[in-house]
C-alpha cells in the first residue's frame, strides 16, 4: 500500500513539473531563433529577421514571444521595427524538434517604406513571381506555407522624395495568407491623419498577381470622410492595373481632397458626393467611364479621366445632365456686390491653377444660375499652365441664343488677368430683365455683343480697370417709368403738366440701338438713339461703372407723320442721373417754361429784373 501511494506521489509530482513546464515561459537560446524563425522568415519573404530582445517558449498553447524584432529587405527600402512579436508554433514540426510559425501577432509595429524604390524582395515569394505557371516547380511553390499576420497599435510612414509623406497610426488588423496558391485577405482599421477608417480586401489569386496575370479581388474601405468599394480584376506587372466596378461616395470632396494632401481648383462647394463607373485604374492614372456623379446636388453621366504621366497632372471629362444647378458651383467665390450695393471691395481667393490641366465638357438639358435659365447649355472648364477659361458655348435663353467667354490668369499676388466677351442674340429683354433685376424696366427682342478686358485684386479694383466696347440693339420695344410720347404730346397744349405726364407708363419704340467705348471702368455713349412713328430720342453721355452711376442726357423729339422731325417739332431734353439701381429721370424745367405762354412772360420779366436791377454799392 505504501508503495502505491508513493508511486502515485511521484506520477502527480511528474504532472506537475510537466504542467509547470508547459506553462512557464523558458528562454530561448539565439541561435534557435537564427535557425527556424528567421531562416523561416527568410525563406518564405526574403526579410532579414532580427531579433535582439529576450525570447521565450511556451509549452501549451506551444508559442514563442520575442522582443525588440526588426525586419528589413536587402535594398533598405522597407524596413519594419515591433517591440513584440507573439507566434504561435505548428504542432508536428515542434515534435520533430523545429520551431515552425503558424501565425504571428506584431506589437506596436512600426514601417518605414520608399515608395520611389520597390522592396528587393527575394524567398519563396520572389521564386514563384518567376516560376512559370502550370509546371511542376509552379506546383511546388504554390504549396509554400505562409500564415496568418497580425498588427495591434501599428504604425506606418511613407515617403517619396519631392512629395508630402504619408502617415498611417492606429493600425489593428488582420493579413491572412496562409499558402502561396490560397486567397488573401486583409481586414483591419487605421486612423488617417487623425480620422478612423477600416478596410476590408480580398485577392483571389495572388500566385496568378505574382506571375504577371490578374486575380480577381474585392476592396472596401469606410472612413467618415469617404465609402468606397470596388469590385473586379487586378494585374501585375511593369504598369500594375484594376479593372472593375466601383462605387464611392463623401460627405464633402474638397475635405477629402485636404485628407489626401491634394489641392482641387475646380469652383465649387464640392460637398456630398457619389459616384458609380466602370473603372481602369494603374499607376499612371485612371478612367472611368459609364459615369453616373452627383456633385452638389446635380446628377451627371459620363466619362472622366485622369493622367499624370506629363509634367502636371491632366483631368478631362465629358458629362451631361439634365438639371444643372451653378449656384453651389458659385457659392464659395467672392461675391461681387456687398449688401450696401457697392462692388465688393474684398481680395480674390486664389487657387493655384498650375498644379493640374483641366478639360472638362458639360452639356445640360436645363441649366439654373440664380433665377437665370438656359436650356440646352453646351459649357466647358479649361485649365492649362495656369491659365483658366470658362466657356458657354451656346445656349438657348429667353427665346434667342447667348454665348459667353472668359478667360484668367495670375498676374501676381491676389490679382487676375480677365478677358471675356459674350453674345446674345433674339433674347426677350423683358423676360431677362425680370430674372436678372427683378424688374421688368425694357422690353424687346435683344441683340448684343461686349468684348471686355481688366485687371485687379478685387472686383473693384477690376471695374476701375475695365475696357473694352459695347453694343447693343432692341427691337419692337418699350421703356418702363418715362412716357415720352404723351409727354411729347402734351407740349403742344399744356407744356408744364408734361412733367408730370411723362412720369410713370412706358416709351414704345421700334427700335434702339447704341455702341459704348469703355476706358477704366467708364462707359462713354459713342452713339445711342431709338425711333418710333411718333419721336426719335438721341443719347450722349456716360456710366460710371464702378460707382455704378448712371450721367446721361437725351432729348426726344417728335416725329411727324413720314417719321420726319419737321421743323417746329416739339422736342423734350431730359436726363438720367443717379445710381443704376434706382434711376432719376429728370426732364429740363426752362425749356417746357418756354413752351408756355405765361410761364414764359413770367420767366422774362424776372430775367430782365435780374438782368437791369443796380448792383448793390460794396460797404
Amino acid at each position: 500500500m505504501l508503495r502505491h501511494r508513493t508511486t502515485l506521489i511521484a506520477l502527480a509530482g511528474i504532472v506537475v513539473l510537466a504542467l509547470a513546464a508547459a506553462f512557464i515561459p523558458w528562454s530561448l537560446p539565439r541561435q534557435t531563433i537564427d535557425r527556424d524563425i528567421a531562416a523561416q522568415v527568410k525563406g518564405a519573404t526574403g526579410l532579414s529577421f532580427n531579433g535582439s530582445g529576450e525570447a521565450t517558449f511556451r509549452a501549451l498553447p506551444p508559442r514563442i514571444v520575442i522582443s525588440d524584432v526588426g525586419l528589413a529587405d536587402d535594398a533598405h527600402s522597407m524596413s519594419l521595427q515591433t517591440r513584440k512579436v507573439r507566434a504561435r508554433v505548428r504542432l508536428l514540426p515542434l515534435l520533430a524538434g523545429r520551431l515552425e510559425i503558424s501565425d504571428a501577432t506584431l506589437i506596436g509595429p512600426h514601417l518605414t517604406m520608399d515608395l520611389a524604390h520597390r522592396p528587393a524582395i527575394t524567398g519563396a515569394i520572389a521564386l514563384a513571381a518567376h516560376t512559370p505557371a502550370d509546371t511542376l516547380q509552379a506546383d511546388r511553390t504554390d504549396d509554400v506555407r505562409l500564415g496568418v499576420l497580425r498588427v495591434q497599435n501599428g504604425s506606418a510612414f511613407l515617403q517619396r522624395q519631392g512629395e508630402p509623406d504619408i502617415v498611417i497610426d492606429h493600425i489593428d488588423g488582420t493579413f491572412d495568407w496562409r499558402r502561396i496558391s490560397a486567397p488573401a485577405t486583409l481586414t483591419g482599421t487605421f486612423a488617417w491623419r487623425g480620422e478612423p477608417a477600416s478596410v476590408d480586401f480580398w485577392l483571389a489569386q495572388p500566385a496568378n498577381l505574382l506571375r504577371g496575370d490578374q486575380s480577381a479581388t474585392t476592396l472596401r474601405v469606410k472612413s467618415l470622410s469617404l465609402s468606397l468599394s470596388a469590385n473586379g480584376n487586378v494585374s501585375a506587372g511593369l504598369h500594375p492595373q484594376f479593372a472593375g466596378r466601383l462605387v464611392a461616395s463623401a460627405p464633402s470632396l474638397r475635405h477629402l481632397g485636404r485628407l489626401a494632401n491634394m489641392a482641387i481648383p475646380l469652383p465649387g462647394v464640392l460637398g456630398d458626393t457619389s459616384l458609380t463607373s466602370d473603372a481602369t485604374i494603374a499607376d499612371n492614372g485612371f478612367s472611368l467611364s459609364n459615369l453616373r456623379l452627383s456633385l452638389d446636388r446635380n446628377e451627371f453621366e459620363g466619362t472622366l479621366a485622369l493622367r499624370n504621366d506629363g509634367p502636371r497632372p491632366s483631368l478631362a471629362g465629358t458629362l451631361a445632365a439634365t438639371q444643372l444647378a451653378l449656384d453651389p458651383i458659385v457659392a464659395e467665390m467672392t461675391p461681387v456686390v456687398t449688401s450696401e450695393g457697392q462692388w465688393t471691395q474684398e481680395p480674390f481667393e486664389l487657387r493655384d491653377l498650375s498644379k493640374i490641366d483641366v478639360d472638362l465638357r458639360v452639356s445640360a438639358a436645363r441649366t439654373r444660375l440664380r433665377r437665370v435659365q438656359f436650356d440646352d447649355a453646351a459649357l466647358s472648364l479649361l485649365m492649362k499652365a495656369g491659365r483658366l477659361e470658362l466657356a458657354l458655348a451656346e445656349a438657348k435663353a429667353y427665346k434667342g441664343l447667348f454665348k459667353a467667354r472668359l478667360s484668367a490668369v495670375g498676374a501676381g499676388g491676389n490679382a487676375l488677368d480677365l478677358r471675356g466677351n459674350a453674345q446674345l442674340a433674339n433674347i426677350d429683354a423683358g423676360a431677362l430683365a425680370w430674372d436678372l433685376l427683378d424688374r421688368p424696366r425694357i422690353s424687346g427682342t435683344l441683340n448684343a455683343s461686349v468684348s471686355m478686358e481688366a485687371s485687379g485684386d478685387s472686383v473693384l479694383q477690376t471695374i476701375r480697370g475695365l475696357d473694352g466696347k459695347a453694343q447693343f440693339s432692341i427691337t419692337q420695344g418699350d421703356v418702363g417709368g418715362i412716357d415720352l410720347n404723351e409727354a411729347l404730346r402734351r407740349m403742344a397744349t399744356r407744356p408744364l403738366s408734361s412733367l408730370t405726364d411723362m412720369r410713370g407708363g412706358r416709351t414704345v419704340f421700334d427700335k434702339a440701338v447704341g455702341t459704348f467705348r469703355i476706358n477704366k471702368g467708364v462707359a462713354e455713349i459713342v452713339d445711342a438713339s431709338a425711333s418710333a412713328p411718333a419721336l426719335s430720342i438721341a443719347m450722349t453721355g456716360s456710366v460710371q461703372i464702378a460707382d455704378r452711376m448712371l450721367a446721361l442726357k437725351g432729348t426726344a423729339t417728335q416725329a411727324t407723320d413720314d417719321a420726319k422731325p419737321a421743323a417746329e417739332s416739339a422736342q423734350l431734353p431730359f436726363d438720367v442721373i443717379g445710381s443704376w439701381d434706382d434711376p432719376v429721370i429728370v426732364p429740363d424745367a426752362q425749356s417746357l417754361i418756354r413752351r408756355s405762354g405765361a410761364a414764359e412772360r413770367l420767366y422774362r420779366e424776372n430775367g430782365t429784373q435780374a438782368a437791369t436791377a443796380p448792383e448793390k454799392p460794396v460797404e
